[in-house]
């Protein structure tokens, strides 16, 4: 059973359906493995090793997940969360004030507000890093939405299916629950995440911080609002032709 499955052996059940059943937007044929060479070589620019699922995949292929220039030399360019959020939402909203110095990569699965991110920090007992999940409407949120980009495959191909109802749902996992808690007692205190502002423990402290966190983007939004509004000439008002007297009827 493939919910049974983890690391290695979940994307190899993955990288089955995909070369039985075929997947839309993913073409065989031009698919790119990393080089076996060069993938013995790869390590994050942090210094910390591809994760055992992260290793197999991009031995299968190294172009789906969009991450290299030249996937067959594959070199990583790692974010900050901070750096990650502001370059996704165009504003920090707190996420580069949690405390996570480890290395972001985007997954290009976006939602309108929803992002979803490999973060690189300290992996589970299985050796996967945790797949994270960004929301910044309304209140903005984080939570653990996979344990590894193992389960974050195999429910992107339909392999695993769990109804999620809400971020961080797969908690509740009978499989990858317990993985699911390893990343939530470390990243946040046993919680499965929560809002920023609840997190980061402050209001005030966060918004002053945002505030410097993004002070050029509040200098040029002043300065927009204060340019003084361009008047458009004025039109000359037409004639107003005499309403027509509505005639009344009654007895």
């Amino acid at each position: 059973m493939a919910a049974a499955l983890h690391g290695v052996e979940l994307v190899d059940a993955v990288i089955r359906k995909i070369t039985r059943d075929g997947l839309d937007g993913f073409d065989e044929d031009e698919r790119v493995p990393v080089p076996t060479a060069t993938l013995a070589r790869l390590r994050f620019p942090n210094g910390k090793p591809l994760s055992p699922a992260l290793s197999r995949w991009l031995a299968f292929d190294a172009s789906w997940l969009g991450w290299f220039a030249d996937p067959t030399k594959p070199v990583f360019r790692p974010r900050t969360l901070g750096d990650y959020t502001i370059a996704e939402y165009d504003f920090d909203w707190g996420f580069g004030q949690l405390g996570f110095d480890g290395e972001v990569y985007g997954f290009e699965d976006a939602g309108s507000e929803s992002r979803r991110l490999l973060y690189v920090g300290e992996p589970d007992s299985i050796g996967e890093y945790p797949v994270l999940v960004t929301d910044s409407n309304s209140n903005p949120y984080i939570t653990v939405e996979y344990p590894g980009i193992d389960v974050y495959l195999a429910v992107m191909m339909g392999l695993v299916k769990y109804n999620m109802g809400v971020y961080g749902a797969m908690l509740g996992h009978p499989v990858y629950g317990a993985r699911m808690k390893q990343h939530a007692a470390r990243y946040f205190a046993g919680k499965n995440g929560g809002q920023v502002e609840e997190l980061v423990g402050d209001p005030r402290a966060l918004w002053a911080s945002l505030s410097e966190a993004n002070a050029d983007r509040i200098a040029a939004a002043k300065q927009a609002r204060a340019k003084p509004a361009t008047r458009p000439k004025a039109r000359a008002k037409p004639t107003k032709k005499p309403a027509g007297r509505r005639r009344r009827t009654g007895v």
